[in-house]
């Protein structure tokens, strides 16, 4: 498992290096525990985005299968081994 981990990770660096800048920040952002409102004040502050900005990427992420939202409106990393990458490279690296 561990080497899976490993080289999942490794895979996901790179794809997350070939994403747009903001799909990228909407990644991380939901990784670390944002998960509501995104195109809301907060959030376009975090991520030094606009609103259409910010519901374009969310819309990109979605058909590209790395989201996924519930019926409450959260948004949601589907792969856990990206959600790890992104927390371990966090805040600092991607915002």
């Amino acid at each position: 498992w561990n080497m899976i981990m490993i080289e999942r990770t490794k895979d996901f660096r790179e794809i997350l290096l070939k994403r747009a800048s903001s799909q990228i920040k909407i990644l991380t952002l939901l990784a670390l525990g944002e998960t509501q409102e995104l195109s809301g004040q907060y959030s376009q502050g975090k991520l030094a985005l606009s609103s259409s900005a910010i519901v374009q990427a969310l819309k990109i992420l979605e058909e590209d299968d790395y989201i996924e939202r519930d019926e409450q409106g959260h948004y949601y990393i589907i792969d856990p081994l990206l959600k790890i990458t992104l927390i371990h490279y966090g805040e600092n690296y991607f915002l």
